[in-house]
């Protein structure tokens, strides 16, 4: 189940600043491969998109049903033969959702850290194991 701190810590950091707006920054600077996956888009879409994977994935971890077969519908539509995003690609996602939170939540930890790690490994195993399918 989820800790109340790693949802405190979301709220926390977007209470000081754009949170998503300085994750989807981070996110197109990790690397060029997910640069050229956002190319052609809005900005607040993606940036909303980003904001709503997030949620999912609190969701999920709370024991959501819902949220687990929405994270089931984001890993085939990530997968090879859809939107095609390598398996590889899914650290920097992480890296820099976690670095956003790093430099907006002032209550930010390494435990807190090592909480989201295990959330969001979780996810990204989930999501890698669909990339074939």
């Amino acid at each position: 189940m989820l800790r109340t701190n790693v949802r405190s810590s979301v709220d926390r950091a977007t209470e000081q600043g754009d949170l998503f707006g300085v994750f989807f920054e981070l996110l197109l600077n990790s690397n060029l491969k997910i640069r050229s996956k956002f190319i052609g888009g809005e900005v607040s879409k993606h940036k909303e998109s980003l904001r709503e994977g997030i949620e999912t994935v609190l969701l999920a971890a709370e024991g959501d049903s819902n949220a687990q077969n929405q994270l089931t519908k984001l890993r085939e539509t990530h997968s090879r033969d859809n939107i095609g995003v390598d398996p590889m690609l899914y650290r920097y996602w992480v890296d820099s959702f976690l670095r956003a939170l790093e430099l907006l939540d002032p209550e930010y930890s390494s435990d807190l850290e090592r909480e989201w790690r295990e959330i969001m490994h979780q996810v990204t195993s989930h999501m890698a194991e669909g990339y074939e399918d």
